[in-house]
C-alpha cells in the first residue's frame, strides 16, 4: 500500500489551503459589483425612517425583529449604505465567520475551519446577490462567533470570554427569537463541560447570562424610550 510522507501530506495540505484562499479570493473578485437589492431595499428604507424620527412598530408596521433594524443600522453607519459599501459588509461577516470556524476547529485542525468557511462562502454566493447580506446570513455568523468564543473560553479557563459569547448569541435572538433555545443550550454544555472537569461552572454561566442581559438592554434601549414595546409586542405575538 502507498501511503504518503508526511511531507507530501504537508505540502497536500499547503495546496488545499492555497486552493480555498483562490476560491474566496474568486468570490470577491466575481461578486464585487453586486447591487443590494431583494429586502435590503426594505431595510435600508426603514432605518432611513428611524433616523429621520419614525417609531418602529407604531409609525412603520413590519414584522422584523429589532436586531435586523439595528444591524442593518450599524452595518450602514460603519460601511455605508452604497453597493460597494454593502460588499464589503458581506465580505466582512463571512471573513468573521470563517475565522470563527477556523477557531473552532483549531486544536483538531485548523484547515477543516477554513474548508467549511469557504464552502460556506461560495454556497451562499451561488444564491446571488438576492441573498447577500441577509438577515439569516448575519444571524447565522453572530452565532458562530458565539460558538467561537464559548470554544475559547473554556478552553484558555477564560469565563469572562462567555459575555461576549453571550452577547453574540443575543443579538442573533435579537434578529430572530428562534435563536434562544440554542443559546441556552449552549450555557447548559458550558455548565456541564466545567462540572466534568471538576471546575466551578458558576462564573461561566454568569459572564453567558450578562451578555444575554446586555442584548435585552439594547433591545429595551431600542424600544422604550420611543414608546414602542407595547406596538412591538402586539406585532410579535399576533402577527409573527
Amino acid at each position: 500500500m502507498w501511503i504518503l510522507s508526511d511531507r507530501l501530506l504537508q505540502y497536500f495540505r499547503y495546496l488545499c489551503a492555497a486552493a480555498l484562499l483562490a476560491g474566496a479570493v474568486c468570490y470577491v473578485v466575481f461578486t464585487i459589483h453586486w447591487q443590494w437589492m431583494w429586502d435590503t431595499q426594505v431595510m435600508h428604507y426603514i432605518v432611513l425612517l428611524l433616523n429621520h424620527g419614525k417609531v418602529p412598530y407604531k409609525d412603520i408596521l413590519d414584522i422584523n425583529m429589532p436586531g435586523a433594524y439595528l444591524t442593518e443600522r450599524w452595518a450602514i453607519d460603519i460601511f455605508g449604505g452604497g453597493d460597494l459599501g454593502w460588499r464589503l459588509y458581506e465580505f466582512t461577516l463571512l471573513g468573521a465567520l470563517t475565522l470563527a470556524m477556523v477557531v473552532i476547529a483549531l486544536p483538531y485542525d485548523w484547515l477543516a475551519g477554513l474548508f467549511a468557511g469557504v464552502l460556506l462562502t461560495v454556497r451562499l454566493g451561488s444564491l446571488g446577490p438576492y441573498q447577500a447580506a441577509e438577515r439569516d446570513e448575519v444571524m447565522t455568523v453572530l452565532i458562530f462567533i458565539g460558538y467561537a468564543l464559548l470554544f475559547v473560553a473554556v478552553r484558555k479557563a477564560k469565563p469572562r470570554l462567555m459575555a461576549l459569547s453571550g452577547l453574540a448569541l443575543g443579538i442573533a435572538i435579537l434578529i430572530k427569537p428562534t435563536v434562544l433555545p440554542l443559546a441556552l443550550c449552549l450555557l447548559a454544555f458550558a455548565l456541564l463541560v466545567q462540572r466534568r472537569r471538576g471546575s466551578r461552572p458558576t462564573a461561566y454561566v454568569l459572564y453567558g447570562v450578562a451578555g444575554l442581559g446586555i442584548a435585552l438592554g439594547i433591545l429595551l434601549d431600542f424600544l422604550l424610550p420611543q414608546h414602542a414595546f407595547g406596538p412591538f409586542f402586539f406585532i410579535l405575538s399576533k402577527l409573527v
